[in-house]
């Protein structure tokens, strides 16, 4: 939000946590239709929208059976990051697009993952106690689908386009750092200032005639 900010726009950002702008639980249809609105009274219009929120390994959103072997793995943790990601695109969509049609230039980014496009590569995890969930693979694969399908729907009027990162850097195990970054053609993992540039630029009129499109910042790791 900061290089949003810094690059001129008026920006509201939404959490589950206390100290957010807006306060809102994105698995709960209500409070995301409410915080929509509550946005756009605070803006007073809608030029874009960026759509980040994840169920991942990390933070108070984890669920039981997430982080765990295949066989451990809840359906409810699984249905969970459906909602959080997939169901909440939708309803976000059905409460702002209108804003966003009268905008003019509206324009949507949903977060994707390299994991909606490839498969895991399991020698990353084997020994280190860290797995990566099927049904993050799955809901980043909706996602994508999503953005296709919103492209198609909502054109002329906004744009729909998806941001895909790598692997990003937040604290895990040094071994696994080290077998990432072997995948990597860039030599790196990615971290969140990687993902700045291309969020400004599918937000801006540069981006005037990009729709449907998947932008992969993964430093290459996709090509092989």
């Amino acid at each position: 939000m900061a290089a949003l900010r810094d690059a001129g726009a008026q920006v509201v950002g939404t959490d589950h946590n206390a100290g957010a702008e807006i306060r809102a639980d994105l698995t709960k249809e209500g409070q995301i239709r409410t915080a929509a609105k509550g946005a756009l009274l605070l803006l007073g219009g809608l030029d874009g929208l960026v759509h980040c929120a994840a169920l991942t390994g990390q933070g108070g959103g984890m669920r039981k059976g997430w982080v765990a072997p295949f066989e451990e793995q809840s359906v409810e943790a699984f249905e969970y990051s459906f909602r959080v990601q997939a169901m909440s695109s939708f309803v976000l969509l059905q409460e702002l697009g209108q804003a966003l049609k009268e905008s003019g230039k509206g324009s949507v980014i949903l977060m994707g993952s390299i994991y909606g496009i490839v498969a895991p590569y399991m020698p990353l995890y084997e020994g280190l106690g860290l797995v990566s969930p099927v049904g993050y693979s799955a809901t980043k694969g909706a996602v994508h689908q999503l953005v296709k399908h919103f492209a198609a729907l909502l054109a002329p009027e906004i744009r729909v386009n998806c941001l895909t990162p790598g692997g990003l850097l937040r604290g895990q195990p040094e071994e696994f750092i080290r077998r990432y970054e072997r995948q990597v053609p860039l030599g790196r993992m990615g971290t969140e200032g990687d993902l700045i540039g291309p969020t400004l630029f599918l937000l801006s009129d540069g981006a005037s005639y990009i729709t449907g499109h998947n932008l992969v910042c993964d430093g290459g790791y996709s090509v092989w």
